[in-house]
C-alpha cells in the first residue's frame, strides 16, 4: 500500500505497465473531439475477437494503400463498463518521414515511420458510433468498415432505415 497518490501513480507504472498505458490512453482518448456520430442501432452484437479485429485492420490497409500508407496497422481493443463502451485504436502506418540524426558524431539521415490513429468507440446503450481521425476530412469509409468488421452489418445503415423501440409495449400502463 502506498500514501499519497503520486507514489500510487508511480508504483503502478513501475509494477505495471501495461495497466498504466491503458490508463494513459484512456485519459487522452476522454479529451479527443469526436466530431463525427453515426447511429448505427442499439444493443448491436459487437465482435472483439481477433477474427474481427483482422477484418478491420484489412479494410483500414486496403483503404490507406491506395496512399502508400496503412502498410503496418496494430488495433488495441478495450471495454470500458459503466457505461459500456467498446472502444478499438487503430494505428495504421502513415508517410515515412526523413530526419536527420547524429550517430557517433556523424550526421546521418534517417527514416522513421510514424503512425496515425484511429479511433472508434461503439456505445450499445444509445447506438452510437464515434470515430476519432484527426487526420481524414470524411471518415464514412472507416465507419463503414467498422460497421462490417466489427458489427456485422452490411455498411452504414442510411437514414432511410427506420428503427422503432417497441421497448415500451411491454409496460402494461404504455397507452
Amino acid at each position: 500500500q502506498q500514501s499519497g497518490f503520486l507514489n500510487q501513480v508511480f508504483w503502478v507504472s513501475l509494477n505495471h505497465p501495461t495497466v498504466y498505458e491503458w490508463a494513459i490512453r484512456m485519459e487522452r482518448m476522454e479529451g479527443m473531439t469526436f466530431k463525427e456520430d453515426c447511429l448505427v442501432g442499439k444493443r448491436l452484437p459487437c465482435s472483439t475477437d481477433e477474427e474481427a479485429t483482422e477484418k478491420l485492420k484489412d479494410h483500414i490497409q486496403k483503404f490507406f494503400k491506395r496512399q502508400r500508407r496503412g502498410r503496418n496497422c496494430q488495433i488495441d481493443v478495450y471495454v470500458r463498463h459503466t457505461p459500456t463502451r467498446y472502444c478499438f485504436f487503430a494505428y495504421p502506418e502513415d508517410y515515412p518521414k526523413r530526419d536527420l540524426t547524429y550517430k557517433s558524431s556523424r550526421l546521418v539521415p534517417d527514416v522513421r515511420r510514424p503512425v496515425m490513429e484511429i479511433v472508434f468507440i461503439y456505445e450499445p446503450e444509445n447506438g452510437n458510433l464515434k470515430i476519432h481521425a484527426s487526420k481524414m476530412r470524411k471518415v464514412e469509409v472507416m465507419q463503414e468498415a467498422f460497421c462490417k468488421a466489427i458489427l456485422g452489418l452490411p455498411g452504414i445503415p442510411d437514414s432511410s432505415t427506420r428503427v422503432y423501440d417497441l421497448s415500451p409495449l411491454l409496460d402494461p400502463a404504455f397507452r
